[in-house]
């Protein structure tokens, strides 16, 4: 196209008589395919909207679809509107699942829930939490450990397939030192299934820094609540020797602490002993609480 058809084109496309022309064109040549399908669904204003919206883009060329074709595509989407039932679409949404590094669900059909109730337990009673953040933060931190001790059989289970489908490489042949050749075969197993473990080593990465951020959190808030406890254990001591020398009752919830007069007497009874027999080691009011909150919850129960 010369300079001077060009120019007459950009004419053409600004003037507004000649897109009024092309619109209503373009509007009889989309009223003529639908009635010839017999299955047009768009009222006109649909239709002039859908078309001007086309014609507005220079770059969109219109190509006419055969009846037939038409006819094929609305028939063909009949079989694929994917899952229907809450089931369905909860086996749908677990497709991507290839590893279980990155699966909403923990366990995997494959693995044992006694196990992996053990596993927890063993957090639980490392990092003691005591309320429901300081819970879910250990579960949280089991849970991230048990996707990680994946990754070991994860690679094994890769290169183990690797050496079978590798074993009869071209370049094996050429090699007849038995040391060289496995780590030929070693690097050609990589080789094919770099992404594979690419994407294992990335999840690695991302799941052992969601573990230290979580450690990190756990190991603040209980130091925080620790130091408060500590806090507070001496202002109520004060408190009840002040109330005994004036012979005041007090409740030591209406001054806003959350434990009672017995259990803090029964914490500085346990303290004496204990450090009697440890040999002057003091004993943390956050350590007797998790002994003592649960045995009397145990005892209540």
């Amino acid at each position: 196209m010369n300079r001077t058809q060009r120019r007459a084109a950009r004419r053409k496309s600004t003037n507004p008589a000649a897109q009024a022309e092309n619109t209503n064109a373009t509007i009889d040549q989309s009223k003529t395919m639908a009635a010839a399908a017999g299955a047009s669904t768009m009222s006109e204003p649909e239709q002039q909207e859908a078309t001007v919206n086309l014609t507005s883009d220079p770059t969109h060329q219109h190509s006419p679809i055969s009846n037939a074709k038409l006819n094929a595509n609305r028939a063909n989407a009949q079989f694929s509107t994917g899952p229907q039932s809450s089931e369905g679409k909860a086996k749908s949404s677990m497709n991507a699942v290839k590893t279980g590094l990155t699966a909403r669900t923990v366990l995997l059909p494959s693995d044992d829930a006694v196990i992996y109730q053990k596993h927890l337990d063993r957090f639980v009673a490392e990092h003691s939490p005591f309320t429901d953040t300081e819970k879910d933060l250990v579960q949280s931190i089991g849970d991230t450990n048990w996707r990680l001790l994946r990754i070991a059989p994860l690679e094994a289970s890769i290169y183990a397939i690797g050496r079978e489908t590798c074993a009869n490489h071209p370049q094996l042949e050429q090699e007849k030192d038995p040391v060289k050749r496995e780590g030929i075969l070693l690097g050609i197993v990589y080789l094919a299934y770099r992404k594979e473990l690419n994407n294992i080593a990335l999840q690695e990465r991302r799941l052992r820094n969601q573990l230290d951020t979580d450690l990190a959190r756990l190991q603040t808030i209980q130091k925080e609540r620790a130091m408060k406890q500590a806090s507070d254990v001496i202002c109520a001591k004060r408190i009840l020797e002040k109330a005994k020398a004036n012979n005041i009752e007090v409740d030591l919830a209406e001054f806003g602490f959350d434990f009672s007069i017995a259990t803090l007497e029964a914490y500085f009874a346990k303290s004496e002993r204990y450090s009697l027999l440890a040999g002057g080691r003091t004993l943390t009011f956050d350590s007797f609480l998790r002994t003592y909150a649960t045995k009397k919850e145990a005892a209540a129960a």
